[in-house]
């Protein structure tokens, strides 16, 4: 009776540690496009939206990924599609300039506002060129948030990327210093590693192994 006690209490410990450690998940903020894309690997997918000729405010559906917004300036939020002869925010050099690379791009408003990036499915990593965002604007993924570093006007183009040891499929940006613009949206939906377990999953794992000892032992009572 000892001997199964302490196999079963075994067992039960190591099940509640593993699902202790992957009830909450970690996520890394990278401004170094290679330091994150060295944490990410290979296969990274890249929308900069240039299929868009034409405006398209959100909500709008990019194929990878919604963009929707709620709030004071939702109707800031879409696609900028590029244009040769540009109006005054898309003048690159200009005082008030969104476009990251001459070409469409995300043009955003965070002013009181609320836009969210919901991916059809699940990701394990993001980043994005970017300009413009003030030092009051975040980004917020599975429950943590992260401050943008400043980059203001005039622009000066930078990088943000996160990658979690969690799945995710929603991405939320707000703030309170208005405009700004990003550009070639990086995504993974496949780490090169396999992904920590899910509580669920580590639940019946460690059901399974309770049941498997606990038939062993009787399987050598009867011998």
């Amino acid at each position: 009776m000892k001997h199964k006690t302490l196999i079963t209490t075994s067992v039960l410990s190591v099940f509640l540690l593993l699902g202790a450690s992957s009830a909450s998940a970690t996520s890394l903020s990278y401004t170094d496009l290679s330091a994150w894309q060295a944490a990410v690997g290979t296969a990274t997918a890249v929308e900069d939206f240039n299929s868009y000729t034409t405006d398209t405010w959100a909500p709008v559906d990019v194929g990878y990924f919604t963009i929707t917004a709620v709030g004071s300036y939702a109707g800031d939020n879409g696609i900028e599609a590029y244009d040769p002869n540009p109006d005054d925010i898309q003048v690159i050099g200009g005082s008030w300039d969104r476009n990251i690379d001459g070409s469409s791009y995300y043009s955003g408003d965070v002013d009181n506002t609320i836009v969210t990036i919901s991916f059809h499915n699940p990701i394990f990593a993001f980043g994005w060129d970017y300009t413009s965002l003030g030092s009051n604007d975040y980004l917020t993924v599975l429950g943590e948030t992260f401050a943008f570093p400043f980059v203001g006007n005039p622009p000066a183009n930078d990088f943000f990327g996160i990658v979690s040891d969690t799945l995710f499929t929603d991405i939320t940006i707000g703030g309170s210093d208005g405009a700004f613009g990003a550009d070639n949206f990086r995504f993974d939906t496949a780490p090169d590693s396999a992904p920590v377990p899910e509580p669920a999953t580590m639940f019946l794992f460690g059901t399974g192994l309770v049941g498997f000892a606990s038939t062993r032992i009787k399987r050598k009572k009867k011998a």
